[in-house]
């Protein structure tokens, strides 16, 4: 057999980054479809379909902090100025944002460090200040990288540092958190229906975040399994929104508030479901 040539060689590569790029975009196609992108803008489209890196899982700024910091200046007992003041924070937070920079693979997270509704997560985190916070999926870690710095500010004010434990079968999952929030995370690489009930025995979780796929029935589990292990003043929450009736299903058999916000993202074309929440009635 003759030796490959350089310029054979190079045509074997561009022919395969040309197939990549079709199935690439194939899925940014089917991606607007299901998430909404008929109702964005036409720029708002191709801008996502030739340079956005994201296929499946997005990534957007919230476009109402106002309306963010209402909500939870009524659901959650604090002021609209201090809520707001908490929704900013991440987006300030240099060491945050050192995070971010250092560890983002270009062809999979946006350049700008945009959070989706994690701001929320951010602001509950610092409010109530949770000594046990449990999520299920993973992911790259933004999310988990979110929460265990707002732990990681409430130690530094004096308040102890709280721990994460995230669930995630996925071994290539989690690369998005700092090797430094080791000793305050940790990670169950095992589905919830094999691992949720058995690592939650015996402890008492104060924030919870369902972050699974849209299943109702795996949400149905989670989210009692969760609330049979929660505090007082714990806090559920379902990033999921209204996909599934899930949260609203326990609400309704606990007689809890279910609480829930109808973001919008900024200058992108998801349209999601919102973000919900379950707290005793007693608890503000």
């Amino acid at each position: 057999m003759q030796p490959e040539s350089s310029s054979e060689r190079s045509y074997r590569v561009r022919a395969a980054v040309r197939r990549l790029n079709r199935i690439r975009w194939n899925a940014k196609a089917k991606s607007l479809r299901a998430y909404g992108g008929n109702g964005a803008s036409a720029s708002e489209r191709a801008k996502y379909v030739l340079w956005d890196p994201e296929v499946g899982d997005f990534s957007f700024h919230m476009a109402d902090l106002d309306a963010a910091a209402a909500f939870l200046a009524d659901g959650f007992g604090v002021s609209a100025a201090r809520a707001r003041e908490l929704l900013d924070e991440p987006a300030s937070d240099e060491q945050l944002r050192r995070d971010y920079g250092q560890l983002r693979r270009w062809s999979q997270l946006r350049p700008d460090m945009a959070l989706g509704h994690r701001p929320l997560l951010w602001a509950l985190i610092r409010l109530r200040r949770p000594t046990l916070v449990v999520e299920t999926g993973l992911w790259y870690g933004l999310g988990a990288m979110v929460m265990l710095r707002a732990l990681e500010r409430n130690a530094e004010e004096g308040h102890g540092c709280g721990k994460l434990i995230s669930f995630d079968p996925d071994p290539t999952a989690g690369w998005m958190v700092p090797q430094r929030h080791a000793p305050h995370w940790t990670w169950v690489q095992a589905t919830t229906q094999s691992a949720l009930e058995a690592n939650l025995r015996g402890r008492q979780l104060d924030l919870f975040v369902h972050d699974t796929p849209s299943e109702p029935q795996l949400e149905r589990y989670e989210l009692r399994t969760a609330w049979a292990a929660s505090s007082s003043g714990a806090v559920i929450c379902s990033s999921n929104g209204k996909n599934t009736p899930a949260l609203e299903e326990l609400c309704s058999a606990r007689d809890l508030r279910h609480l829930h916000h109808d973001y919008t993202a900024a200058g992108h074309f998801y349209r999601g479901n919102g973000v919900s929440f379950a707290i005793a009635r007693s608890v503000s």
